[in-house]
């Protein structure tokens, strides 16, 4: 009688999977927070469950399935883990940071984003600016021709912004209808290149054409914030750029004005 048939055994497994940082790969695979350190720490120790549940299944489990079980049942973190799949995972983060309306960055981002440029000025010494944009009276346009109009003029906006943009800028929906850009590497001229071809633009594109069958002869307004001693923060940024903003909106809207 032949002797009963081995099953293959796996081939080994990295005792590492990734590469540095641990942490980020904990919070994209588990969403759990934790200290480089730490993250290496369990990863080491996923590395080697995996190990162990590969030798029993007799094929490799998996990063993920390795992760999910170790903080299940060897190291309880996750009292009521949910299977998910990536791709889905990927739509609703994207979702948690895109205004719905516009398609944009919403305003959680934009702070997150201006809090990591701000810290890369401190550190290497480079430039930041803030735009804020504001639709000139649009709530006269929304009071009457309607609020569907008002939001097709918003993403008309948003479409002309991006048109007009960098591939690293990165623009956000503010709240109601302003915007904000923020432009890495970018001083006070260029910033107002920026924003004043944004402007036109946008200017001539609502004097041109009709919005959802109506002409709205919409203009915008800038304001331009850079980074510096009186704007070294995130909120010190934010606030210049409102302030700007509010000046060239007292000034009669329909141009672009940096704070001094």
């Amino acid at each position: 009688m032949a002797p009963p048939r081995q099953r293959a055994r796996p081939s080994p497994v990295p005792f590492l999977a990734e590469a540095p940082p641990f942490a980020r790969h904990l919070l994209e695979l588990a969403h759990l927070e934790m200290s480089e350190a730490e993250a290496e720490r369990q990863w080491r120790a996923i590395a080697r469950h995996r190990r162990n549940l590969s030798d029993r299944l007799g094929r490799d489990a998996g990063q993920q399935v390795a992760t999910l079980d170790y903080f299940v049942n060897i190291s309880p973190r996750l009292a009521q883990p949910t299977i998910i799949e990536s791709a889905a995972l990927d739509e609703i983060e994207r979702n948690a940071m895109r205004d719905p309306l516009t398609g944009l960055f919403n305003r959680r981002f934009l702070e997150a984003s201006l809090k990591r440029e701000v810290e890369r000025c401190r550190r290497h010494r480079v430039m930041v600016s803030l735009l804020m944009l504001d639709l000139d009276d649009l709530k006269a346009t929304n009071d009457r021709f309607g609020h569907p109009a008002g939001d097709l003029a918003l993403q008309a906006l948003s479409e002309l912004t991006c048109r007009n943009l960098r591939a690293v800028d990165i623009p956000c929906r503010y709240g109601g209808d302003a915007f904000a850009v923020v432009l890495p590497d970018t001083d006070p001229s260029n910033a107002r290149v920026a924003a004043e071809r944004i402007s036109v633009d946008a200017g001539r594109y609502f004097a041109e054409r009709s919005v959802g069958g109506c002409y709205l002869a919409l203009t915008v307004t800038v304001g331009i914030a850079t980074y510096g001693e009186g704007c070294a923060t995130v909120e010190g940024l934010l606030q210049a750029a409102d302030h700007a903003l509010n000046q060239a909106k007292a000034a009669g809207g329909n141009r672009v004005i940096a704070e001094s």
